[in-house]
């Protein structure tokens, strides 16, 4: 499942003890999991032992909140862990943002991706269901950046989906700050070489290079 995004969101940093966490030098097998432009994306780690977990607490999550007897969100408050509907099931997710008019901004923390919906749709969350670390790491590709001031392009947008969706990738962390993992990132070609999807978005014509962190790491080889 890939959460669908069309806009970016403001958001709280969740601890990372809490999260499955993506190793420095060294490349990371990854699956795309919510995209927001080129640049910002979601990714779940596939080999991660708690991985196989995750198809089952959204199976018993979906039947826990199918009735309206789970308890409501009284007071909202950003960096609450809270249940959420969306796509005919219910999901993790983080409050970012605490709005005015009873609306929360969250982000899901097991698939990544951003909404807006009223507090009286959420839920509270259960203690067993905080047991599974939040699978969705946060990602920044590395060392490019958009053509011009407008941001990611549509173009820009659709050509790295094409790329990266239903694809097996490596992601090799450059470094990490409150906006997420900055990594440069990999389609897998099996024996042949693998596709630098930074270099690429260069390449087309969508992205240019922005100065090169001393930390970043090297092109993987299978």
């Amino acid at each position: 499942m890939i959460i669908a995004v069309d806009k970016v969101i403001s958001a709280v940093p969740l601890p990372r003890s809490c999260q499955i966490s993506l190793a420095f030098g060294v490349p990371n097998d990854v699956i795309l999991s919510s995209l927001v432009t080129a640049g910002h994306f979601f990714v779940q780690q596939p080999a991660h032992p708690s991985y196989p977990s995750l198809r089952r607490l959204d199976q018993v999550m979906a039947t826990a909140y199918a009735t309206e007897s789970a308890p409501s969100i009284d007071n909202p408050n950003e960096g609450m862990i809270v249940a959420v509907p969306c796509m005919h099931g219910w999901y993790r997710a983080v409050i970012t943002k605490v709005l005015e008019n009873g609306e929360c901004d969250l982000k899901f923390t097991d698939y990544g991706g951003y909404s807006r919906l009223p507090a009286t749709m959420m839920r509270q969350i259960r203690v067993d269901f905080m047991t599974l670390p939040f699978q969705a790491a946060e990602c920044i590709l590395a060392d490019v950046k958009p053509i011009g001031d407008d941001g990611w392009s549509i173009q820009a947008n659709s050509y790295f989906e094409e790329l990266a969706r239903g694809q097996m990738l490596q992601a090799i962390v450059s470094h990490y700050d409150e906006n997420g993992f900055y990594v440069h990132l990999y389609k897998v070609r099996g024996a042949s070489q693998n596709v630098h999807i930074n270099e690429e978005l260069v390449k087309k014509g969508f992205a240019q290079r922005s100065h090169t962190d001393p930390r970043a790491a090297s092109v993987p080889t299978n």
